[in-house]
């Protein structure tokens, strides 16, 4: 039986404010230079499995990406515990509450299992985005010989993160950084009139609702970002 065709919501953002861009780009810089490592540490270490990939990376990229603060020109050398706890630090706990909704656990235990679940998110994000990169490599190559034999470029201006890192409403899509901050990317009004019903689909609390998957996030020109949903 043939699978169904995979729909993408598209959306434009409004144009972000200055201070939103700063945020924005340093995450899209660090989602190049993390998938970017990624391909070159497969290539080298003949990773082939996913799941093998991820363990392998895991802490790695979690020291080098996720925990190393954006303006550090150091990557820390502290246990990972300890870099989950002061990441998780950065995050407002009232956030923290909302995505991680445990009652029975400390603030502490919420803060650090939060922690964990962001790495594990990003990392396997960003080993999902490096193996795409190199399959699409790989099928160019086969037919432009100057790929042969060289390492595949995650190009600059690209983001596809899912599960908790992005969060999906009717206005706007929001953007969970590693330094710490929420980001709410408001759509813009004539992208997201045209697909008003699909966003409200995903947002449906009645079960009806139509759980999405990848999301896409490219530079459009300055202060602007395209979105694109990928519905399950």
């Amino acid at each position: 039986m043939a699978e169904s065709p995979v729909e993408i919501v598209k959306l434009l953002s409004v144009a972000l404010t200055w201070e939103k861009q700063k945020i924005v780009e340093a995450e899209f810089e660090k989602y190049t230079a993390a998938t970017n490592y990624t391909i070159k540490a497969i290539y080298k270490r003949h990773l082939t499995n996913p799941q093998r990939t991820v363990d392998t990376l895991l802490d790695e990229i979690t020291r080098k990406f996720v925990c190393k603060p954006i303006d550090s020109t150091e990557t820390p050398n502290e246990k990972i515990e300890i870099l989950h706890d002061k990441f998780g630090k950065r995050f407002e706990y009232s956030l923290i509450k909302e995505i991680i909704d445990a009652p029975e656990m400390s603030a502490e235990d919420t803060r650090n299992q939060f922690a964990i679940d962001f790495s594990n998110q990003y990392v396997h994000d960003i080993v999902k985005t490096a193996r795409v990169e190199i399959g699409e490599h790989r099928g160019m190559a086969k037919t432009i010989r100057g790929m042969r034999d060289k390492i595949p470029y995650f190009k600059p201006g690209r983001m596809i993160l899912s599960g908790l890192l992005v969060g999906i409403s009717e206005k706007a899509c929001d953007l969970l950084t590693t330094s710490g901050k929420r980001v709410p990317i408001p759509y813009d009004k004539r992208s997201r009139n045209r697909v008003t019903d699909r966003l409200l689909e995903i947002k449906d609390k009645k079960g009806k609702s139509r759980k999405y998957g990848r999301v896409r996030f490219s530079w459009n020109r300055e202060g602007y970002v395209d979105i694109d949903i990928k519905l399950k």
